[in-house]
C-alpha cells in the first residue's frame, strides 16, 4: 500500500438532499480512479459506498462511508454522507474533518432543503465549499436557473467553471482550461477532449475590436 505524505491528503465530504446522487458521484470517482472496474447502482444494490443491509434495503444512505480515492500522486478520503434529515449527525460529523465540502445539486429539482441545511452546518465549520451540478443529461435539466439559485440562496460569489454544452448531453465546457469534453457514454472513461482556445489571429482580431469598443467608450 503506497503511503502518502500528509501534505498530499485531502478529506472531501459530499453533502446535499436526498436523491441528487452523492452515492453514484462517489462510484464514479473511484471508478475513473481505476479503484473498480465497473460502477455499481442504487437500483442493484452494489454500490460501494452503500454497502450496509439497512442502505441496501431502503435504497439510500444512512451511514457516512469514507472511501480512498488516488488521484494525481494524491489521496482523497470521500465521505459519502446520508442527504436524508433523520441522519443529520452523520453529516455533521464528516463536515468536521472535511477540507472541503462538495454540495451535490440536482440540475432537475434545484436548490433542495437538504443542500440548503448542508449549507448552514458548512458555513458553522468555515470550510471551502464546491458545487457539483449532478443529472445534466437529462432532458428537463435546467443548469442555467439551478447557477441563479445557488447565486441568490448561498452568495453571489459561486464562480462557474465548467458549463454544459447545451440540455441533456454528455459534453461540459472546462472554462479554466479551454477544453470540451465528450463523454462517449454513461459509465465510461472514455471521453473525447477538444481545445477550444482561440488562435492567435482570432485573438488579436478580439483585441482590435475590443480596443475599438474601449476607445469609443471613453469619448462618448
Amino acid at each position: 500500500m503506497k503511503v502518502y505524505e500528509a501534505t498530499h491528503i485531502r478529506n472531501v465530504a459530499l453533502v446535499g438532499h436526498q436523491g441528487s446522487g452523492k452515492t453514484m458521484l462517489t462510484e464514479a470517482m473511484l471508478y475513473t480512479a481505476g479503484v473498480i472496474s465497473r460502477m455499481g447502482s442504487i437500483e442493484e444494490g452494489n454500490t460501494v459506498s452503500d454497502y450496509h443491509p439497512s442502505e441496501k434495503e431502503r435504497g439510500m444512505s444512512v451511514f457516512t462511508s469514507l472511501l480512498h480515492v488516488p488521484w494525481q500522486d494524491h489521496k482523497i478520503n470521500v465521505l459519502d454522507t446520508p442527504g436524508y434529515p433523520d441522519f443529520v449527525g452523520e453529516v455533521l460529523a464528516a463536515l468536521r474533518v472535511a477540507d472541503l465540502a462538495i454540495y451535490v445539486m440536482n440540475a432537475v429539482e434545484g436548490v433542495q432543503v437538504g443542500t440548503e441545511l448542508a449549507w448552514e452546518y458548512g458555513l458553522k465549520q468555515e470550510i471551502p465549499s464546491m458545487f457539483v451540478v449532478n443529472h445534466l443529461d437529462r432532458a428537463e435539466s435546467d443548469f442555467r436557473t439551478l447557477v441563479a439559485q445557488i447565486k441568490e440562496r448561498f452568495g453571489r460569489g459561486a464562480t462557474v467553471v465548467q458549463i454544459p454544452a447545451g440540455t441533456g448531453t454528455r459534453t461540459i465546457i472546462d472554462v479554466l482550461h479551454m477544453k470540451q469534453l465528450t463523454y462517449r457514454k454513461a459509465a465510461s472513461r472514455r471521453r473525447k477532449t477538444r481545445s477550444i482556445r482561440p488562435s492567435a489571429r482570432r485573438r488579436k482580431s478580439s483585441i482590435r475590436r475590443s480596443s475599438k469598443t474601449l476607445r469609443k467608450t471613453m469619448r462618448a
